[in-house]
């Protein structure tokens, strides 16, 4: 028996590891679509078999167990085999986000400590730049030989690290979240379950592998068998294509991407008839554009928030008619509590900044052991919960409302405001299409609101817009100033706007002190 096949992971006993349910798959449903992107389709044994080749091809550079392999990937294929196939080598993947500059990719490289940079040719003048002064290791995804026979050592731990995840950023550069094998495969249970996964559905994903909202799609798909249509990026005509083709069930749909489908040319309703679920996560959905989903989906949205980091909670299509400003309770197999600014817990109902625990959480953030003692609290009995930074209210049915970050959050006049209640406010405006609010520092209150706005009309008043704003908040939460902001908002992947950015631009513009 040759080498390759002695050490095929088709073979292997279940370990509980990730690639065991790929394997599994293989058993179980070896000639049904596992992968596809626009170049062809895998089913699960030929993905399968792929793994194992990138599994065989890492183990002969010597990746073995612990060591960091990167990747600058895109949306393919061969991407999601190669991570897996380094995962079961026995390597820690970090892939990372192909939105950062050179020199903040060779940050995270020497953070993770890389054996291996992996890239697929889009961003090979990326990587090369990310890795013109390090030692670590480049290669291009279309360079490895899958087909090398080499021993692969097996490892039955899935208390093993199989990802460190560079969460999105929104503050600077992310840190690195480390999850273990048995972490994922308890989210893939769990969102699977959550979110209606069968081996008959089909997943449209369009985000990017290093972001954990497209993990957390994919994963079920692991667990249960779904076809997953990879996509290189997210496009319009493109969606409403393959809507029209492959008829996908499910599909993770970021909020700026849902208000990109309903004012395309040619939309229609219809063209969310074939979905049972449509995941919207990453930024918070504008009350206007959540209602129309609602009325032509009625039963398919569905609200995550969750951190890369610790939980998850999603609201379900019958919920969100009569709750939609909630994002749900949390998922089985987690804990949510509210702890005050003492860090006192607050009885319920009641608000404060969230802390969870689940059993798919982080093992920690990889070399931030000061960090790792910081997000740490214990309840009463011992029990140990994550900081999430994020504040919200839990009302007397257990539903959570997010009410933003603790970072985000503007102390004026010694008063808490929280910039979503004069976002949602801004975006009651006839002519306003999205708001975002930072606060900016002020001689007198300490910290002052100003409102960045996306209008229909660049040419809007802005002293008009603040007027019409502040009759409709409370004194302590009115805005000082307004700006017209000129096309999007800066946002990563997921939506998120990036308000670090936004405050860099205002105090770089206006004198702050007034």
């Amino acid at each position: 028996m040759s080498a390759q096949n002695q050490n095929h992971p088709g073979l292997a006993p279940y370990s509980g590891r990730l690639e065991d349910l790929i394997n599994g798959l293989a058993r179980g449903r070896p000639n049904a679509p596992a992968l596809s992107d626009p170049e062809g389709l895998w089913t699960w044994a030929e993905f399968a078999n792929a793994v194992d080749g990138f599994a065989r091809a890492f183990a002969a550079m010597g990746v073995s167990n612990g060591d960091r392999v990167g990747f600058l990937l895109s949306n393919t294929r061969d991407a999601y085999a190669a991570m897996l196939g380094a995962m079961s080598a026995g390597g820690i993947i970090a892939p990372f986000s192909t939105m950062l500059s050179a020199d903040d990719v060779k940050t995270l490289i020497d953070d993770a400590d890389c054996k291996v940079l992996v890239f697929a040719d889009a961003w090979k003048e990326l990587a090369e730049a990310a890795v013109e002064q390090n030692s670590t290791r480049i290669l291009a995804l279309s360079n490895i030989d899958t087909t090398i026979e080499c021993d692969v050592p097996r490892t039955d731990s899935n208390a093993d690290p199989c990802n460190i995840i560079y969460s999105s950023g929104t503050t600077g550069l992310p840190k690195g979240a480390v999850h273990s094998h048995s972490a994922r495969v308890w989210a893939a249970a769990m969102c699977a379950n959550a979110f209606r996964y069968r081996p008959e559905s089909v997943v449209l994903l369009t985000t990017p592998p290093y972001t954990n909202g497209s993990w957390m799609v994919v994963l079920p798909a692991f667990f249960t068998g779904a076809h997953v249509c990879l996509e290189p990026g997210f496009n319009v005509e493109r969606f409403f294509t393959q809507c029209r083709t492959v008829k996908p069930t499910h599909a993770f749909i970021v909020p700026t991407q849902f208000q990109m489908i309903v004012d395309a040319p040619g939309f229609s309703p219809s063209i969310f008839e074939s979905f049972h679920c449509m995941i919207t996560a990453g930024a918070p959905m504008p009350a206007d554009l959540k209602n129309k989903i609602l009325d032509w989906a009625p039963d398919s949205l569905f609200e995550l928030w969750g951190l890369t980091e610790v939980v998850a909670t999603v609201i379900y299509p019958h919920e969100i008619l009569t709750l939609r400003d909630s994002v749900g309770r949390a998922l089985p197999f987690s804990e949510l509590k509210l702890i005050d600014t003492h860090d006192r817990e607050v009885v319920l109902p009641g608000s404060g900044e969230i802390v969870a625990r689940s059993i798919y959480q982080m093992e920690g953030y990889w070399n931030r052991p000061k960090l790792n003692q910081e997000i740490q609290w214990f309840d009463q009995n011992g029990q140990s919960f994550m900081r999430t930074g994020d504040i919200g209210e839990i009302d007397e049915d257990g539903y959570l409302h997010i009410r933003g970050r603790v970072k985000d959050m503007i102390i004026s006049g010694g008063l808490n405001v929280f910039p979503v209640d004069i976002e949602e406010v801004l975006r009651g405006h006839p002519r306003i299409e999205d708001a975002a609010v930072i606060g900016v520092p002020h001689k007198k209150w300490g910290e002052t609101p100003v409102a960045y706005v996306i209008a229909d009309d660049p040419g809007i008043d802005t002293g008009d817009l603040i007027a019409w704003a502040n009759d409709r908040l409370s004194k302590f939460q009115r805005l000082s100033d307004a700006v017209i902001s000129v096309g999007d908002f800066p946002r990563n992947t997921l939506g998120k706007v990036l308000k670090r950015e936004l405050i860099d631009d205002y105090t770089s513009k206006h004198s702050t002190e007034s």
